[in-house]
């Protein structure tokens, strides 16, 4: 229903569509629908997940083969991307969100998107600059007119906090995400490989 029922300009989570996290080797090794815990190879991102955000007219969404959907009564996002932001290298020390650093967001001032920039025709990729949640409206506006998928960034502990609410489990491919009525084909829903990590 989220899908179908975007609200342009809103930056209600509940508005914006639906958040998909596709399987990427970075959760619980023994709960896939958690994120990874601190005392785990992968604890160093605890403290966050990367997702993506589809809606109708954005179908484009990374894909790892399989994943969750996260329910937005459950869900703090943290920024977006208007593409993959190179999240896993953005650390806080310690973990988690602060005056100072947000998960693979910020970890200082001067860092967001600056929405001037993006009228002088930077679009939502805005040099690689994370979006601030409250601008997530003219985000997603911008967002949708690129054929690419965006990355947002959940808020790990607070993902990890509200399970089993915060993520729906679900397997297999892709489109399994979606279930029905928003199958594959019905969406023109647009997957991506998995790619390595240029961090």
């Amino acid at each position: 229903m989220r899908y179908h029922n975007y609200k342009p300009g809103s930056n209600l989570l509940a508005d914006i569509g639906v958040v998909i996290h596709a399987f990427d080797g970075q959760e619980d090794p023994g709960r896939k629908w958690a994120v990874c815990p601190p005392n785990s190879q992968c604890g160093f991102i605890s403290d966050r997940m990367s997702a993506s955000i589809i809606f109708k007219g954005k179908t484009a969404a990374f894909s790892g083969g399989g994943g969750v959907i996260l329910n937005p009564e459950a869900t703090r996002l943290l920024c977006a991307y208007g593409s993959d932001g190179g999240t896993r290298g953005k650390l806080c020390h310690p973990p988690g969100v602060s005056g100072s650093c947000i998960p693979g967001c910020t970890s200082g001032p001067g860092q967001w998107c600056n929405l001037e920039e993006v009228w002088n025709n930077k679009g939502a990729w805005c040099d690689g600059r994370p979006w601030r949640p409250k601008d997530f409206g003219t985000f997603f506006e911008l967002d949708r007119l690129s054929s690419t998928y965006n990355e947002v960034i959940a808020d790990g502990f607070y993902w990890n906090e509200h399970l089993p609410h915060s993520s729906r489990r679900s397997s297999g491919r892709p489109e399994s995400l979606l279930r029905r009525p928003c199958t594959l084909s019905f969406c023109r829903l647009t997957v991506y490989p998995r790619r390595k990590s240029r961090w």
